[in-house]
């Protein structure tokens, strides 16, 4: 077994989900996002709360994503307050980004912009997307922030539909400027649960698309899978839009630590359970990707619980943990488990 190191006594970083409310329908979407923010969405003042307490108890990165987070209507007053406290990354799909709007989130001083990109083809993209003209929206989007010298990343939630094409993505993301191109897991949560049968790969399909790209130069090139995949909970510290608190944004309908309306992030994150979670000793961890990412053996805690049924299982989406699971077919353990 494999044991992770607890060396953090608070999250370093936070996911802060400031809306759910999203303008698209997106196929692989992480949460069920809808078109009118709920009745109990942290006000301005609440968050501020939250956020001063945050920068108090040593949490120094916040990402901030929806939802679309350009379709919270007091954006600006929420950034400009957390950029005073925090390093800042805003998670977007850069569709609604007009030259204005890239100025104006330059003079914010936001760290770098991240921007979901779902194919390096526009019909594509605005099929995962939900809505036409997605594609032509995001490229300018992403064009504007550069023109602003804003660091721009791109990532692709890799699906079946996508994989053939991820050489394309990583030359695109190069020929925009982008400073880095992620590819992110497929989860079943949110939107992407009903939409699994058709859009999962198998694991030797993502794999093989994955270890055949040639990442262009001056482009840092991120994914999760072996021999990098990793253990995240140690750094983590996700709140949804509405104040729960959920360690990492994976496991949001799997676990709930807690209210930030009625308790610290950090009481949050010292939850018994999420400890657990943090410090659980994996069967099985695959040394390869121990060996890069250090003090977090074992893999992604969300995945291994929903395919095997335990914490301190290992993550199929390694080949040397996967010990012959389907990650194409939907996982059996899906349901919310409270603390």
């Amino acid at each position: 077994m494999a044991h992770p190191r607890l060396f953090l006594n608070t999250p370093v970083k936070s996911y802060i989900q400031v809306t759910n409310v999203c303008d698209l329908n997106c196929q692989q979407c992480y949460t069920n996002c809808t078109k009118e923010a709920a009745t109990d969405e942290l006000t301005l003042d609440e968050w501020k709360q939250v956020l001063t307490q945050m920068s108090t108890d040593g949490v120094i990165n916040i990402n901030i994503e929806g939802g679309e987070p350009l379709c919270r209507g007091d954006l600006d007053d929420f950034l400009r307050f957390a950029t005073s406290k925090f390093w800042v990354w805003l998670r977007t799909h850069a569709h609604l980004i007009t030259p204005k709007r890239a100025e104006e989130l330059a003079q914010l001083g936001i760290g770098r912009v991240i921007v979901d990109l779902f194919a390096p083809q526009a019909e594509l993209n605005d099929e995962l997307a939900g809505v036409a003209g997605t594609y032509e929206h995001t490229i300018e989007g992403v064009k504007n922030l550069r023109a602003c010298d804003v660091p721009v990343a791109l990532a692709c939630i890799l699906n079946r539909k996508v994989l053939p094409h991820l050489q394309d993505y990583l030359d695109l993301g190069a020929e925009l400027g982008a400073v880095e191109v992620a590819f992110l897991r497929f989860y079943p949560i949110g939107r992407a649960l009903e939409n699994w049968g058709h859009l999962a790969p198998t694991l030797p399909e993502i794999m093989t698309a994955v270890d055949s790209v040639v990442v262009p130069d001056g482009v840092r090139f991120m994914e999760g899978f072996h021999p990098y995949d990793s253990n995240c909970c140690f750094e983590n510290a996700g709140v949804t839009s509405t104040g729960r608190s959920i360690g990492c944004p994976y496991l949001r309908d799997l676990v709930d630590f807690g209210n930030v309306r009625d308790k610290t992030l950090l009481d949050t994150w010292q939850d018994a359970h999420y400890t657990e979670i943090r410090t659980a000793e994996v069967e099985g961890a695959c040394d390869d990707c121990a060996g890069t990412q250090v003090g977090s053996p074992g893999g992604c805690r969300s995945a291994a619980f929903m395919f095997k049924g335990s914490w301190d299982a290992s993550d199929p989406f390694c080949v040397n943990m996967n010990e012959g699971v389907d990650v194409s077919e939907l996982p059996k353990y899906l349901p919310l488990t409270t603390p």
